[in-house]
């Protein structure tokens, strides 16, 4: 979140830079708290620092964004795999207790800050402990070992500690940082630059495996923020 402040800051002193030799400028405080200034969502990547959902998977990288060691015609229409092994990194994240959830016959192994090997579907518990560097420095691996493909591994949530299937999306820090600004501009959060959506019905749906990737957010995630 640090990069909102110091783009709102950034703004701020452009503004004051106008203002005359002498003069006392003040910002004004409406009684809901908010100050006249905007800010621009930054892109939503698994390398970047900000928490946008309570469901960590939803920002982490898409399966087969590396398409030379895991071609893209091996995902399905919503996102997931259709074969194993598989692998996704978060970047950023918080230590606590996390809740995996999946769905389908497989197995998923976590490595780097996350520990535990998961052979059946259901909803675990997993322990996140910060990388020797700080948090988020080692990041959190997540491998699907074994996917039946029959019945592939598929709807993986990853919950930040205290938050579960039951909670709203959006991670509530996050929305309380926005609430200073009277303006919220979406253009990176929702990849505006080189999109290559045509139709609505291009858009990138709210129960696709991951947020990330050149589709930006969905449309129904930004209205929940």
């Amino acid at each position: 979140m640090c990069s909102i402040y110091r783009l709102a800051l950034a703004i701020l002193l452009v503004t004051l830079s106008g203002c005359n030799a002498g003069s006392n400028p003040q910002i004004t405080v409406s009684a809901s708290g908010q100050v006249p200034l905007g800010v621009n969502l930054n892109y939503n990547r698994h390398t970047l620092s900000q928490l946008i959902f309570v469901d960590l998977f939803k920002q982490s990288e898409a399966f087969g964004a590396d398409t030379n060691t895991f071609p893209a015609s091996c995902v399905d229409s919503k996102g997931w795999p259709t074969q194993s092994p598989c692998q996704g990194v978060e970047a950023n994240y918080p230590a606590g207790t996390y809740t995996l959830v999946y769905e389908g016959i497989g197995t998923i192994e976590m490595g780097g800050a996350a520990t535990g090997i998961f052979t059946q579907a259901g909803s675990y518990s997993v322990p996140v402990n910060p990388a020797p560097s700080g948090p988020g420095g080692g990041g959190i691996l997540m491998t699907i070992k074994f996917s039946d493909p029959g019945d592939p591994v598929r709807n993986i949530q990853f919950y930040l500690p205290g938050y579960g299937p039951d909670s709203d999306p959006i991670y509530p820090p996050f929305i309380d940082r926005l609430k200073i600004f009277q303006t919220i501009r979406y253009m990176d959060l929702m990849e505006t630059n080189n999109n290559p959506l045509v139709a609505w019905s291009d858009r990138r749906p709210i129960d696709y495996a991951t947020q990330t990737g050149a589709r930006g957010v969905s449309p129904e995630y930004i209205y929940e923020i």
